[in-house]
């Protein structure tokens, strides 16, 4: 109810240490013990009132889900069974048939238990004026700013870590910035069994001074997570809820996105940095500026992969720091020539393709050195754009 505006937000701050939604709880309780109190512990008064809040209950969310059906016709993982289609038309008989069953007993339990039923009416006209005043109030006090955002506990921890943050080497790290583009963020955790690999949520907040990481900067929690991260990760939770998987949420000061994502991966022991591409840059541009800030690690550097998603969920991935080159049909070829031609001489029978690119490598480290450097640069600027 708070979530959704009816309750005043509140009623969801978690509680400093356990995380939990303790006012609320508080409240149950609270109403349950004035409850028992104002029976007098009357076992059968307060079946009766049970019964007649859980039958109407089930009637109205069994009426809702019918109502549904028509609303929302949208392709579902499952139905109630019972479903007839005439002319084009879906009928949910099974639906339908529960509906009246329940809505059936209702009327029964309505009209045959009477301090329940006085009890209950009453009970439910005083809360529905209560939440409608005081969904009118909270609608005045949330005016201009977005709805249904989830409550958070922050914790500031300079000794970013596995450890610290609760995850397993090997997890998967995802770099996330717009709450409206998380269609990558979804196919991690389809893809992912976190009860074997974690998955672990970041967003960078940008500064233009020296980040915490170098130890001589310390920003305290409410700099770090404001407004936009609230945002940002209520809709990356709305996305592990609904694929039902658990992920860790963390929030990195720094002056570059790049640095700050590498250090986070270095720092976590991830395997896999996934992202999406940003508007500015294409994704090539954005792997070699992310290597560039792999490059800036300290020893020892890990060895990353790194997804760049586009918007329509096209993938690039990119190998970060040493690692075997990807090579073209035509350069396999190329290489394999090479050797053949080299190895027609007895001498050089026992030579490897890897022998050919070494060569080849040195020969091109010394003319880039020496006075060729400028005619090899233009013979390399035509080759990447014959590639494209």
């Amino acid at each position: 109810l708070a979530e959704d505006g009816v309750l005043t937000p509140a009623l969801q701050k978690p509680h400093h240490h356990y995380g939990t939604t303790y006012r609320i709880v508080n409240l149950i309780v609270a109403m349950q013990l004035l409850t028992i109190i104002a029976t007098w512990g009357n076992v059968f008064l307060l079946a009766g009132l049970y019964a007649f809040g859980v039958i109407w209950s089930f009637s109205l969310m069994s009426l809702a889900v019918l109502v549904l059906r028509y609303k929302e016709p949208v392709r579902r993982e499952w139905k109630v069974p019972g479903n007839l289609t005439l002319f084009g038309k879906e009928i949910p008989l099974g639906l339908v048939a529960i509906s009246m069953v329940l809505f059936m007993t209702a009327i029964v339990n309505f009209f045959t238990k009477y301090e329940a039923t006085i009890a209950g009416v009453t009970f439910s006209a005083v809360f529905f004026f209560v939440f409608t005043y005081s969904e009118r109030h909270a609608a005045r006090a949330r005016k201009g700013r977005p709805e249904g955002l989830e409550q958070f506990r922050v914790y500031g921890n300079q000794e970013l870590g596995s450890g610290a943050m609760g995850v397993r080497p090997g997890n998967i790290l995802v770099a996330v910035r717009d709450p409206r583009n998380l269609h990558y963020l979804r196919t991690v955790l389809r893809n992912t069994d976190t009860a074997k690999q974690d998955v672990v949520v970041m967003s960078a907040r940008l500064y233009h001074r020296e980040h915490s990481f170098s130890g001589s900067t310390v920003f305290d929690a409410s700099q770090i997570f404001d407004h936009y991260e609230q945002e940002l990760f209520t809709a990356v939770v709305a996305v592990a809820e609904k694929e039902g998987k658990p992920v860790s949420l963390l929030v990195v000061p720094g002056t570059d996105v790049f640095e700050a994502i590498m250090v986070t991966a270095q720092r976590l022991a991830s395997s896999r940095i996934v992202c999406g591409r940003s508007n500015k840059l294409t994704a090539d541009e954005q792997g070699k500026l992310t290597g560039d800030a792999w490059e800036r690690l300290p020893e020892p550097r890990p060895r990353l992969t790194l997804v760049v998603y586009e918007p329509d969920s096209t993938a690039h991935e990119y190998l970060l720091g040493p690692h075997a080159p990807r090579m073209r049909p035509q350069d396999v070829n190329l290489m394999h020539k090479v050797w053949l031609d080299l190895t027609r001489d007895p001498r050089f029978a026992g030579a490897h393709h890897y022998h050919v690119v070494a060569l080849a490598l040195e020969q091109l480290q010394r003319e880039l050195k020496g006075g060729t450097r400028d005619e090899l640069l233009d013979k390399l600027e035509k080759e990447i754009h014959e590639s494209e």
